[in-house]
C-alpha cells in the first residue's frame, strides 16, 4: 500500500465508525424548566454522578428546548442525577437504570434564587460545564490528566476546545486571542507560554468568554475571538515549576535545556537557558510545550529541510537558517499585576547561532527553443548573536472609561557569513558558457527599536450612551550597517574565452523609519445605525548611504571608490487616509460600509547626478463594504494602494554578487489590490461539527514584479517593474467533527478541499507573458486519545498542481506533492511510555526525474521515575532508516528550480528530564495535588 492509499482507507474506516451502545449501557433523557414560566432552560447543565463514590459519569447542556439525552450511562448501578443553572437552585435525584435502553426521566423544575451557583452547591456536585450569562466555564477537576499534564493537555480534553500541532487553540470554531490567569495577562499575552508553563494541577476553572475588545468602532469581523481565564485552585498562592534537560548521543549530538517558574499570586518570573547542535529550537512553535516541558514529542521535520526553529517577538530559541546549527541562549521574562486593572512585563533574551549549510540548486530557463542551465553549488557559514529587550505596560481606570497600552522593545544583533560559490551557466545549443568561483563575506550590525501605543478613553456618557476617542500609534526604526565583500574569478567562454576577477567591497547603511498614527472616533448611534470617523497619517522614510570599493591591480586594501555604484539615497512616503464608517443593523445581519479618501506623496532624492530624482503623488477613491451575520455567512469587498518599495524604485545597481545584477526603477507606479470574498461559518455545539467554506478573489492593478535578461555572457540582470495584471481565485472547503466521551476518549476527525487559480505575468529576457496555475489540495486529519493510554494522529494531504504559460516556448508543468505526518503514543505500562512519529514526503514532477522519497522515523521509549513521574529517561532514536533528505523543487515563471542541502543523519540519544513542582498556600505550607 501506497503512501497515498494508506491515509485514505485508514481515514475512511476511523471517520465511518460507530460508538455504539453497549448491551450494558444505556441512555437518560429528559426536559429541564422554569418552574414558574415552564420555558425550557437553554444550556442548563445534567451531571450524573455515581452514587458511591460521586465520580462523574457523564453530562450534558440542554438544547434550546430545555432538552437532553445523555448516552452511555451504566445499569444497575446506583446513580445520581444533578441538575445545575445559574440563579436557580439545585435538583438532585437518584435513579438505577435496570435495562439498557432509554430511561425517561421527564421534567425537571428548576426554582429560581438570588443566591450564585456557588453558594447553592456542593464541591463534590460541581457541573463539568457551568454557563454564566456570556461566560461558559469548565470544572477542570472532572477531567482527568497525567501527574505532569500541561494546562494544554487539558484543554485537549474540553468539549468544544481544540488545540493544534502548533499549540493554536480554537473554541466552538473560533480562534483564541488572549489567556489570562485569575484575570490578569500572563506572559505579555503569548498565550502558548500560559498553556505550555503552567500545570494543569493548579487549575480549579476554566472560563471562556467572547474577547468584545480586539476590536476598535472601525474594525468589524463576523464573530468575536476567544478569551480563556484560568482560575487557580484557591490554595495556590506560592509556585515553583519547571524542568531541566540533558541530552547525549551518537556523533556527538547533545542538547542541554532548563526553564524555572515562580509565580507569586501577581508576579510570575521565567528562567530559560538552553544549547544544542540539533540543529533546532528548544523552545520552537510546534514542540514548545515550552519551557516547562520539552520535548515530550522529542523530534519534528520540515519539508523545506531539516531546520525546525521558533521565533517568538523577535527572540529566537535555537535553530537558525542553516542546516546544521550549534544553538545557544537564554533569558528571563517577568510579568506583574499588582492590580486587577493593570500589569506589566519585562523581557531580555539573548541567543548564539553557529552554524552552515551545503546546498546545491540547478535552475532550468526555458527560452524558446533553448534551455538555459545554472548549477550553482554554495558553502555558507554563519555566525549570528541576538540581544532583546522588551517591555510594556497595560492599565485600565477604575470607571473603565480609559485604557492605555505601551509595548516597547530594542533588538541588537550581530551577524558574519561567508558563502564559498561556483557557478557554471550553460545551454542545450552551445554548452558551457560561464564558470565562476569564489567567495562573498558579509557583515551586518542590525539595530532595530519599536514601539506600540494604545489609549482608549470615553468622552462622555449619557443613558450608557458615550462617544469614545481611539489613538493608536506604531514606530519602528531600524538600522542594518552591511559590508559586503565580493572575490569572485569569473571565466567567460563567449564569444571567446576570458577571464576576469572581480574584487569589490560595498558598504550600505540603510535607515529605516516607520511610523503609523491612527485617530478613530466613534459613538455616534441611532436605534439600528452607528457612524464612526477613521484617519491615518503614515510616514515611512529610509535613507540608504552606498558606496562602491574596488581593489586596483596590485593593491591590498579596497581604496578605489566606484563613483557609478555609489549614492546617498533617500526614499520618504507619507500616507493620508480618512475612513468614515456607516454601519447598519438589517434583522440579523450588519451592512458596513467605508470609503476612504487616500492620498500618498512618494519622494526619491539620489545624490549621484547619473539619476534624476522622483517624486509621485496618488490619489485614490477606496470602498470597503462588509455585510455579514456572526456565526454565519459573510461578504466583503476591499479596495489598498501598495506604494512601490526603497529597493524596488532605487536606480543603485546591486552587484554585490556580480553574476545576478539587481537595477531599481524610478518610473514604477503604485499597485492597486481589489479583494473580495463570500464565506460561510457553522458550529454545531451539540454535534461538534465544524463546518467553514469561502471564495476569495484578489485583483491586481500595476503588479511590482521582478523582470529577468540573461545575457550572451550568461549573466542574469534583474530588474522591477510594472506588469499586467494578476489575478487570484481561492475556494477552501472544511469540516470537523469532535466524538468525546468523559475521561474515556477524545476523537475530531477534519477534511479541508481547495482549489487556487492564479494568473502571474512574468518577464523573461524583455518578453511579457502569463503563468497560469491551478492548485488542488486535499487534506484529510485524525486525532485520538483514549485514557491518556494511546493516541494517535495523523494528517495527509496530497496536492496538485498545473503551470500553464501563454508564450510557445514554455511546457506545461504537472505536479503533485504528498505529505503524510503519523505520531502513536502508548503507555500501555504505568511507567513506560513508546512513541513514533513517521513523516514522509513525495515529490513527483512529469518529464523530470524523480526525487527521492523523504521518510522520516523517530521511535522512542520512555521510562519514568521518582515520585509522581518527575524523572524520565528517554532513548530516542533519529531517521530510524537514514532516509531524512533536503530535496525541493519549484516552479516561477518559465523555471524550474532544484536544490538539496545537507542535513543531519540518523542518530541516537539518551535524554534525562527531571519536572520539578511546589506549590504552597498562603500560610507558606506545601500543598500536594
Amino acid at each position: 500500500m501506497g503512501i497515498k492509499a494508506f491515509p485514505v482507507c485508514l481515514f475512511i474506516l476511523i471517520f465511518s465508525q460507530s460508538y455504539a451502545q453497549q448491551p450494558n449501557i444505556g441512555a437518560i433523557s429528559g426536559l429541564v424548566k422554569d418552574s414558574a414560566t415552564k420555558k425550557g432552560l437553554s444550556l442548563a447543565t445534567v451531571s450524573v454522578f455515581k452514587l458511591t463514590d460521586s465520580s462523574i459519569v457523564s453530562f450534558k447542556l440542554c438544547d434550546d428546548k430545555g432538552g437532553f439525552e445523555i448516552r452511555n450511562i451504566p445499569i444497575n448501578q446506583p446513580l445520581k442525577i444533578v441538575t445545575t443553572f445559574e440563579g436557580y437552585e439545585v435538583d438532585r435525584r437518584e435513579v438505577r437504570l435496570t435495562a439498557s435502553t432509554n430511561y425517561p426521566i421527564g421534567t425537571i423544575l428548576l426554582m429560581p434564587t438570588s443566591k450564585s451557583l456557588d453558594e447553592v452547591i456542593v464541591k463534590s456536585e460541581r457541573p463539568p460545564i457551568i454557563v454564566k450569562k456570556d461566560t461558559i466555564e469548565f470544572n477542570a477537576t472532572a477531567f482527568k490528566t497525567l501527574p505532569n499534564a500541561l494546562v494544554e493537555d487539558l484543554f485537549k480534553k474540553l468539549p468544544g476546545m481544540q488545540v493544534d500541532r502548533d499549540g493554536n487553540i480554537t473554541y466552538n470554531g473560533r480562534p483564541v486571542s488572549r489567556i489570562y490567569v485569575d484575570g490578569k495577562s500572563f506572559f505579555n499575552d503569548n498565550y502558548k507560554a500560559a498553556t505550555q508553563i503552567l500545570p494543569s494541577a493548579i487549575v480549579a476553572n476554566v472560563q471562556v468568554y467572547d474577547d468584545k475588545e480586539q476590536l476598535d468602532a472601525t474594525q468589524k469581523n463576523t464573530d468575536y475571538n476567544k478569551i480563556i481565564n484560568l482560575k487557580l485552585k484557591q490554595h495556590v498562592k506560592k509556585s515553583t515549576f519547571g524542568k531541566v534537560s540533558s541530552s547525549g548521543g551518537t556523533d556527538n549530538r547533545y542538547e542541554l535545556a532548563g526553564a524555572v517558574n515562580f509565580l507569586r499570586d501577581t508576579v510570575q518570573l521565567t528562567l530559560i537557558g538552553y544549547k544544542n547542535n540539533l540543529n533546532r529550537g528548544v523552545f520552537n512553535s510546534s514542540e514548545m510545550r515550552a519551557l516547562g516541558a520539552f520535548n515530550r514529542s522529542q523530534y519534528k521535520m520540515s519539508f523545506n529541510g531539516d531546520r525546525n526553529s521558533y521565533t517568538f517577538n523577535d527572540i529566537s530559541f535555537g535553530g537558525g537558517v542553516t542546516a546544521e546549527t550549534e544553538s545557544t541562549g537564554g533569558g528571563i521574562n517577568f510579568n506583574h499585576a499588582p492590580t486587577k486593572n493593570t500589569s506589566f512585563y519585562a523581557q531580555y533574551f539573548v541567543s548564539h547561532e553557529d552554524g552552515y549549510t551545503n546546498e546545491n540548486a540547478k535552475t532550468l530557463f526555458y527560452n524558446n527553443d533553448t534551455i538555459n542551465e545554472y548549477k550553482i553549488k554554495n558553502q555558507f557559514a554563519s555566525i549570528k548573536t541576538v540581544q532583546n529587550l522588551n517591555f510594556g505596560l497595560k492599565s485600565k481606570s477604575k470607571s473603565g472609561n480609559r485604557n492605555l497600552t505601551l509595548n516597547v522593545g530594542n533588538q541588537w544583533s550581530t551577524i558574519n557569513s561567508t558563502t564559498l560559490n561556483t557557478t557554471i551557466n550553460s545551454d542545450d545549443k552551445v554548452g558551457e558558457i560561464l564558470n565562476s568561483n569564489g567567495k562573498l563575506d558579509q557583515s551586518i550590525d542590525p539595530k532595530n527599536y519599536y514601539h506600540a501605543l494604545y489609549f482608549f478613553s470615553r468622552l462622555f456618557e449619557k443613558n450608557d450612551k458615550y462617544k469614545a476617542f481611539i489613538f493608536q500609534q506604531s514606530y519602528k526604526i531600524s538600522q542594518d550597517a552591511t559590508n559586503f565583500l565580493t572575490e569572485i574569478d569569473n571565466l567567460s567562454l563567449i564569444p571567446t574565452p576570458t577571464t576576469s576577477i572581480i574584487k569589490q567591497l560595498r558598504i550600505f547603511n540603510p535607515r529605516i523609519q516607520n511610523i503609523i498614527n491612527r485617530l478613530v472616533l466613534s459613538g455616534w448611534r441611532a436605534k439600528k445605525f452607528d457612524f464612526s470617523l477613521a484617519s491615518n497619517f503614515d510616514v515611512n522614510n529610509e535613507k540608504n548611504t552606498i558606496v562602491t570599493y574596488l581593489q586596483p591591480i596590485g593593491h591590498i586594501n579596497y581604496d578605489s571608490i566606484d563613483a557609478n555604484l555609489t549614492s546617498d539615497v533617500s526614499v520618504s512616503n507619507s500616507i493620508f487616509k480618512v475612513t468614515p464608517q456607516l454601519d447598519f443593523e438589517i434583522m440579523k445581519y450588519t451592512l458596513s460600509i467605508r470609503p476612504t479618501y487616500f492620498s500618498a506623496h512618494q519622494n526619491l532624492n539620489i545624490s549621484n547626478k547619473l539619476f534624476d530624482n522622483y517624486k509621485n503623488i496618488y490619489t485614490y477613491p477606496l470602498l470597503n463594504v462588509l455585510f455579514y451575520k456572526r456565526g454565519g455567512i459573510s461578504l466583503s469587498f476591499n479596495q489598498q494602494v501598495n506604494l512601490p518599495r526603497a529597493r524596488d524604485l532605487t536606480p543603485i545597481m546591486d552587484n554585490t554578487n556580480p553574476l545576478f545584477v539587481f537595477n531599481g526603477n524610478v518610473n514604477l507606479r503604485a499597485e492597486k489590490a481589489t479583494t473580495f470574498s463570500i464565506s460561510y461559518r457553522k458550529y454545531d455545539v451539540k454535534k461538534q461539527v465544524n463546518f467553514n467554506s469561502e471564495l476569495y478573489y484578489e485583483g491586481t492593478q500595476n503588479p511590482i514584479i521582478q523582470s529577468v535578461k540573461i545575457l550572451n555572457t550568461g549573466k542574469q540582470e534583474i530588474k522591477s517593474m510594472n506588469a499586467g495584471n494578476r489575478h487570484s481565485v481561492v475556494t477552501r472547503l472544511g469540516i470537523s467533527k469532535s466524538f468525546q466521551k468523559l475521561n474515556r476518549y477524545n476523537h475530531s476527525v477534519n477534511l479541508n478541499l481547495s482549489y487556487q487559480n492564479m494568473v502571474t505575468p512574468t518577464v523573461f529576457n524583455e518578453t511579457e507573458f502569463s503563468q497560469k496555475v491551478n492548485v488542488f489540495q486535499t487534506t484529510i486529519g485524525n486525532s485520538f486519545n483514549w485514557q491518556d493510554k494511546f493516541s494517535f494522529y495523523y494528517s495527509y494531504s496530497y496536492t496538485a498542481n498545473v503551470n500553464r504559460f501563454t508564450n510557445n516556448f514554455t511546457a506545461d508543468v504537472l505536479s503533485n506533492v504528498q505529505n503524510l505526518d503519523v505520531e502513536v503514543t502508548a503507555r500501555l505500562f504505568k511507567k513506560i511510555s513508546f512513541n513514533t512519529t513517521l513523516l514522509a514526503n513525495k515529490i513527483v514532477y512529469e518529464n523530470l526525474p524523480a526525487l527521492p522519497i523523504n521518510l522520516f522515523i523517530n521511535p522512542s521509549v520512555s521510562v519514568y521515575c521518582l515520585k509522581e513521574d518527575k524523572g524520565e529517561i528517554k532513548f530516542i532514536v533519529r531517521d530510524l532508516l537514514n532516509r531524512n533528505n533536503n530535496f525541493s523543487r519549484n516552479v516561477i515563471g518559465n523555471n524550474i528550480t532544484e536544490t538539496n542541502t545537507n542535513v543531519l543523519g540518523r542518530y541516537f540519544m539518551l535524554t534525562f528530564s527531571y519536572n520539578f513542582k511546589t506549590f504552597k498556600n498562603e500560610k507558606n505550607n506545601k500543598v500536594n495535588w
